[in-house]
């Protein structure tokens, strides 16, 4: 996450005075973890396969009908990944990517070394959020959305 600001910032030649950092939403991580299981389970990553279960899926069929792109970058996360990050991640029952995060908003802006700087951390769910310019909708499991000011 921090090098992903620094090559932000870098390329943009923003002097950030204000990081917001957006996980991905409930509905996200539910078919994260589906997604991760049945490709582990049948070993498979074939996107038409994985589809064909997902749109009979109650709980994530409306969801995945409207972002097949989600589906098919969900599954290029996992593929990216190592087996044994994948068996890590199988074995783990939830992980609320908010605690670890807002754990590392002081390491984060000793990194970017700007003791002015101001660090938010918002689920994509969450109602409230500062989000100028809508980029929660591009979080995703253990990839959260960035905007910087």
């Amino acid at each position: 996450m921090i090098l992903d600001i620094q090559k932000i910032t870098k390329v943009t030649k923003i002097v950030p005075k204000k990081i917001m950092i957006y996980t991905s939403s409930t509905i996200k991580s539910i078919l994260y973890k589906k997604l991760l299981d049945k490709m582990q389970r049948r070993s498979t990553a074939n996107f038409g396969v994985l589809m064909k279960e997902f749109v009979n899926d109650n709980e994530v069929k409306d969801f995945v009908k409207r972002n097949p792109d989600l589906v098919k970058k969900m599954i290029d996360d996992i593929l990216s990944e190592s087996l044994e990050v994948r068996h890590r991640r199988m074995k783990t029952n939830s992980f609320n990517e908010l605690i670890p995060l807002q754990d590392a908003i002081s390491l984060l802006i000793s990194e970017i070394g700007n003791q002015q700087l101001e660090v938010r951390i918002y689920s994509e769910d969450n109602n409230d959020k500062y989000d100028p310019k809508q980029k929660s909708k591009f979080a995703r499991p253990y990839k959260p959305a960035i905007y910087i000011e």
